[in-house]
């Protein structure tokens, strides 16, 4: 159904989302522990 297809799409985005600010984050770590 076309519900189904939407909360798949919106779910999948949250995730990438997220995935993106954890990977942010890690960058920031990295970089604020070499200095």
């Amino acid at each position: 159904t076309i519900l189904v297809d939407v909360l798949k799409t919106r779910w999948m985005s949250l995730l990438i989302l997220k995935y993106i600010n954890i990977l942010v984050d890690v960058e920031e770590y990295l970089t604020n522990s070499c200095e």
